[in-house]
């Protein structure tokens, strides 16, 4: 998905991806997701994450807005599992049947020709 906006402040947009735990779900494993902005400047183009556990009400991990660190370049951010299941605690553990939600902010301007790309989400788990 690209965002690319014609007006020279910065617009934004959420893609949210919801989706219930599998039935064999014990634990989570990484969360990689593949993005590219066409500049190095976080002003012109950036992506924000955010990872909740919507049947508990309860955010599990975020990423704050960044670019990425090589222009127009595929990157892979990381969030852990350790990380998700730092956030997702107690009585927000996650677990089979639990509904999760993704949250992307893809944010851009047209000062210097900004964009954002999101391509492919994995998130592994072991059942």
């Amino acid at each position: 998905y690209r965002w690319k906006t014609k007006k020279t402040t910065s617009n934004d947009i959420d893609l949210r991806f919801r989706y219930e735990l599998p039935a064999d779900f014990s634990a989570t494993g990484d969360l990689l997701i593949l993005n590219r902005t066409a500049t190095t400047t976080l002003g012109d183009n950036s992506l924000a994450i955010l990872v909740r556990n919507d049947t508990d009400d309860t955010t599990c991990a975020t990423v704050a807005a960044a670019a990425g660190t090589v222009a127009s370049t595929w990157e892979t951010i990381t969030i852990g599992a350790a990380t998700i299941n730092a956030g997702c605690t107690a009585a927000a553990t996650l677990a089979a049947g639990d509904v999760v939600e993704i949250q992307l902010k893809l944010a851009a301007d047209n000062t210097n020709t900004g964009s954002t790309d999101v391509g492919t989400i994995d998130w592994t788990y072991t059942n």
